[in-house]
């Protein structure tokens, strides 16, 4: 029988940032409207509109991205690092690309 391994920073990390992702994501799919009116104006919008449809696609895309690093937190390396990798990237380009939005108003 193996014993339980110590976590890895990588590890924990992933699992922080999966539950963080589930959480959000479970919550704005329940509450899309109070949580995405604080960055777009969501005044107008019904709740069978295309926008809302999007915004429902956005935090089903949240949870899988967050089951995806729940899953990563327990692989064995190199496999972790690889996904964590494509994480950091994309946690790159969001922040780059919110920078240069931010920047254009």
């Amino acid at each position: 029988m193996r014993a339980w391994a110590k976590p890895s920073v990588l590890a924990i990390i992933l699992a922080v940032d999966g539950l963080l992702s589930c959480v959000f994501g479970m919550v704005s799919y329940f509450s899309a409207t109070s949580t995405y009116a604080t960055i777009v104006d969501l005044s107008g919008m019904h709740e069978d509109s295309l926008m809302a449809a999007v915004l429902g696609s956005l935090s089903v895309f949240y949870v899988v991205i967050g089951a995806l690093c729940l899953l990563a937190a327990f692989m064995r390396p190199p496999h972790d690092a690889r996904v964590a990798a494509v994480m950091v990237a994309m946690h790159v380009w969001v922040a780059a690309r919110g920078l240069h939005d931010a920047n254009r108003e």
